[in-house]
């Protein structure tokens, strides 16, 4: 007969099976002794002295900054170019303060795949008004 229980040693929840004459490597003194050789092994935690940590900068500075930076409104009125600047300095001010980048550099990324799409039709169209033009002449 096998049945399943749960060992929870040092606050670790480990599954492990006991039989009954409770021997094997499933067993519970084999778990047990499994856990005292592999925390013997390890270093034990340190924790940082409050000297070595660094004071905690407000998040809310750099974040408030950026969204500033990208309003609608302040982004309309530059060229594309002086958008797609404005979003790298965001992106930089970002990464700087370790915060998450990923709707600057989507918004980036989208911005360039559209001017690149619209710079492809344009190419498209007028590429397709000269052929339309040279067949129609001769």
């Amino acid at each position: 007969m096998s049945t399943s229980i749960v060992v929870a040693e040092k606050g670790l929840p480990r599954r492990t099976q006991r039989t009954e004459e409770g021997t094997g490597p499933y067993s519970t003194l084999a778990a047990t002794a499994l856990f005292r050789r592999l925390d013997a092994a390890l270093p034990p935690k340190s924790k940082p002295s409050r000297s070595s940590r660094s004071p905690q900068k407000p998040a809310g500075g750099p974040l408030r900054n950026v969204q500033e930076m990208l309003k609608q409104e302040n982004m309309s009125t530059l060229s594309r170019g002086g958008q797609s600047r404005t979003r790298l300095e965001a992106y930089g001010r970002l990464t700087r303060a370790g915060m998450s980048t990923w709707d600057v550099r989507l918004d980036e990324k989208v911005s360039r795949v559209q001017d690149m799409r619209a710079f492809s039709d344009s190419m498209w169209s007028s590429f397709h008004d000269w052929n339309t033009h040279y067949q129609s002449v001769g």
